[in-house]
């Protein structure tokens, strides 16, 4: 009796340090091992994972896991849906403990350069402009989003004024780049930002110092829709001058400097460039 009860103990407590060992461990067709920093391994040669699927309501959702979702819970959301900063698309999601974060692909960056120099327009009267012009090479085309979310796109444009009229004294103009946006090809564009610029020609020691040109520089962030299509360009637009040229040659945006002193033929030391950079995907 008392040998029957002791291997009765003897196989409770072989059964229960099996269990432990097996808890801190699991292994799904691993055979008789598993990776030692694994707590759960699965092998296959021609099978996968499925993840849980779950329609998500936007990234703030913390109703459709029940009774609630808990930090690191891991899914595959199979629809689109939320707006704005809370948009879901179908993907992989991880909860933080307080939304739901998506995990990016490859990401997205596109740049484009300014091909030429561009000559302003202005009224003949030497007054206040209001003409705009297009500057060329910062013109996006249309462009289909891979992705939806947010994008920021960072634009840089030189104005540069011409010769002084006069040579007892400095030359100046002041004026702006702009960024536009034309949404699904409809061949109407809006100004979405617009930045001041300013340059002058200087004299000094009796000698001329012209097309000093400054840059200003743009960046904005934006929510795109990957089911949408834009077009993004950049413009230039002369205020006013004052003893630089006269009303029939007004400033350039992005002047060729391959005649500067010193630039040993570099062209495009004043050319501007546009950025669009994915920086969260929905």
């Amino acid at each position: 009796m008392k040998r029957s009860y002791l291997l009765y103990l003897l196989n409770i407590a072989f059964v229960c340090g099996f269990l432990q060992e097996s808890a801190a461990q699991v292994g799904v067709n691993t055979g008789t091992s598993i990776e030692p920093g694994a707590a759960f391994e699965v092998r296959s040669t021609d099978k996968g994972i499925l993840i849980p699927r779950v329609t998500l309501t936007g990234s703030d959702d913390n109703t459709t896991i029940t009774p609630a979702p808990s930090t690191g819970l891991f899914v595959y959301n199979t629809t689109k849906a939320g707006s704005g900063a809370t948009m879901v698309e179908p993907g992989f999601y991880y909860y933080d403990g307080a939304v739901w974060r998506r995990l990016f692909n490859e990401g997205y960056s596109i740049k484009f350069d300014q091909t030429a120099e561009v000559r302003a327009t202005k009224n003949p009267c030497n007054c206040y402009s209001t003409n705009y012009v297009d500057i060329t090479g910062l013109n996006s085309g249309v462009l289909t989003p891979p992705f939806s979310g947010t994008y920021q796109i960072i634009t840089k444009a030189y104005m540069t004024a011409g010769d002084n009229l006069m040579t007892n004294s400095d030359g100046s103009v002041q004026g702006s780049m702009s960024l536009w946006m034309d949404t699904n090809n409809s061949g109407t564009f809006t100004k979405i930002s617009e930045q001041y610029l300013t340059s002058s020609s200087k004299r000094i020691g009796g000698a001329n110092y012209n097309y000093l040109g400054q840059a200003g520089t743009i960046v904005y962030n934006i929510d795109l829709d990957a089911n949408n299509t834009y077009t993004f360009k950049v413009r230039g637009r002369e205020w006013y001058q004052a003893n630089s040229n006269n009303s029939n040659t007004p400033s350039w945006f992005g002047k060729n400097t391959s005649g500067y002193a010193g630039a040993n033929g570099v062209n495009d030391a004043q050319y501007g460039e546009m950025t669009i950079t994915l920086v969260n995907q929905n």
